[in-house]
């Protein structure tokens, strides 16, 4: 036989494969622009959702520190099986080697750069694999999730970010 038609065999055993396999990988199909995004962002860390009742706690650089420091409280606290807290490397405490056991660092510096419009902390609830709830935390309304408290500035530090934040949304 010889190498022309070798390939030819090749090509026209291998051609329907990839085509059936191409039309039916359903992995990233009918999904919300949301769900493409924090499902690509997630298997970029080696992990999914989950297909039971799950919390994602996403914590960006670009988070305030007063807020920053309110969610991973609130993790180092109430951290479970149906709660994951992925934080940006620098947004990791290093004065708290406990935290560590209860969130995922993201070292890639992906988080800061994911295609939504979403900012501050976020917090995204998920159920059957599909996400059903996204809400942001910022200078105006961090300790009121995080603590349980309504107060008039929600920066326990009163930083300068915050203030800054809270002025542009």
């Amino acid at each position: 036989m010889t190498m022309k038609k070798c390939k030819l065999i090749c090509f026209y055993l291998i051609s329907p494969i990839m085509l059936f396999w191409g039309c039916n990988n359903t992995v990233h199909q009918n999904l919300t622009q949301d769900e493409y995004v924090l499902y690509g962002y997630l298997e970029s860390l080696g992990l999914s959702v989950p297909m039971d009742s799950h919390t994602f706690i996403l914590i960006p650089n670009a988070a305030c520190p007063g807020c920053k420091k309110l969610a991973l409280q609130y993790v180092e606290a109430y951290s479970n099986d149906t709660l994951t807290c992925i934080a940006a490397q620098e947004s990791c405490p290093k004065e708290n080697p406990n935290l560590r056991d209860h969130l995922i660092i993201d070292s890639s510096g992906f988080l800061d750069n994911l295609n939504w419009d979403y900012y501050g902390i976020i917090e995204i609830k998920t159920d059957n694999g599909k996400i059903k709830m996204i809400e942001t935390y910022d200078a105006s309304n961090s300790i009121e999730r995080f603590v349980g408290k309504t107060v008039q500035s929600s920066c326990m530090t009163d930083c300068e970010d915050c203030t800054q934040q809270s002025k542009l949304y």
